[in-house]
């Protein structure tokens, strides 16, 4: 590793592995932009999409676990929300969705908002995930439609079956389970 002094501000210049690296604001710690060789010549190119999946996980968890949660929305079930096996956004949720939205406004900040998808362990595993996914989804796209957040902000992640906050051995635990978390991160 070595530190740069770019424009007045230092950098972290950190390698990743061969010939890729990374560089970052370290008061902020936003992600600055990323270098990977990548060609036979040694031309550089700028850009995350260049990078492999693996490194580009490691690029966002890093981002992630250097932001601070400000607010968090849970829609499940036990608020009138998320039937069992189904996807779409009810009334309810799309309220409380509204709510979270005003109280933003209130206090507007470059945030970066993650919805994560949640299920119970009734049904096979890979549709749980599809499930999970689709809710997040319906969620992203309704932060898009009515309130024109880019979709670039907006990050969504399936968890299925696999982060229950409630034992699945009864119906009001797997009603709780059956969620969709909104966190909005600065």
């Amino acid at each position: 590793m070595r530190l740069l002094k770019a424009a007045g501000t230092i950098l972290l210049l950190a390698v990743l592995a061969a010939a890729k690296a990374t560089a970052v604001d370290t008061a902020s710690k936003r992600l600055i932009f990323q270098v990977v060789l990548n060609d036979e010549q040694g031309n550089f190119k700028l850009g995350k999409a260049d990078l492999p999946d693996d490194v580009k996980a490691k690029l966002d968890a890093f981002d992630k676990a250097n932001r601070e949660l400000i607010y968090e929305v849970v829609l499940n079930e036990d608020s009138g929300n998320f039937k069992f096996g189904h996807t779409d956004l009810p009334d309810e949720a799309k309220a409380k969705i509204d709510e979270m939205v005003q109280h933003l406004k209130t206090d507007p900040k470059n945030i970066y908002i993650e919805v994560e998808g949640h299920t119970d362990n009734i049904g096979p595993k890979t549709i749980n995930e599809k499930i999970g996914l689709e809710r997040a989804q319906a969620v992203q796209k309704y932060l898009y439609e009515q309130y024109q957040i880019p979709l670039h902000k907006i990050n969504v992640i399936s968890y299925g079956q696999e982060k229950p906050v409630a034992p699945n051995k009864t119906k009001d635990g797997r009603a709780q389970n059956r969620r969709v978390v909104i966190k909005v991160l600065a």
